[in-house]
């Protein structure tokens, strides 16, 4: 079964064993509906005891096992995942950053096809595209509304208002 990043953890809080978890979701909460997930690149299983306090993208995480601040700083910037069919359901207009990957790109102001978007950068301001042209050029479009035309997932594409000298 194909393990989805979901986001990683930041650092340790406090002397038993919490860590804070950034999430890639806009609601960190999801967590607490989970039984587990998985961390770092060996994807080991821990069972997700608590979740409390979130803040914008990051909430406290007590995960079983981990019960001293020296443990949860061993977890400081691994990636964490779940199972798939752990993905929570979404409402129309919303997806998965997995969705957006390998879309096709295309210029919403003459339709003409651009490239395709390779990934998705995020960082605290908003989340950044980074998109390989037809002619093998990287360009990094910001998700914002200004430049984000359409979403369309079902049909595998994105319209995107490029200014000048983006790409």
């Amino acid at each position: 079964m194909e393990k989805i990043e979901i986001g990683r953890i930041v650092s340790a809080i406090g002397i038993k064993g919490e860590v804070k978890f950034y999430s890639f979701s806009d609601d960190p909460m999801r967590l607490a509906d989970l039984e587990y997930i998985y961390i770092g690149k060996d994807e080991i299983k821990y069972d997700v005891e608590n979740v409390r306090s979130p803040k914008g993208n990051t909430a406290a995480l007590k995960l079983s096992g981990v019960d001293t601040r020296n443990v949860a700083e061993l977890f400081k910037d691994k990636p964490c995942y779940i199972d798939e069919s752990m993905l929570a359901e979404l409402d129309d207009g919303e997806y998965y950053i997995k969705d957006l990957i390998g879309l096709s790109v295309f210029d919403a102001g003459d339709n003409s096809p651009v490239g395709t978007i390779e990934d998705v950068i995020q960082n605290t301001a908003q989340d950044i595209y980074l998109i390989k042209t037809c002619d093998g050029a990287e360009v990094l479009v910001p998700a914002v509304k200004e430049f984000i035309k359409d979403i369309d997932i079902k049909a595998g594409r994105i319209s995107i208002n490029f200014i000048e000298g983006m790409r």
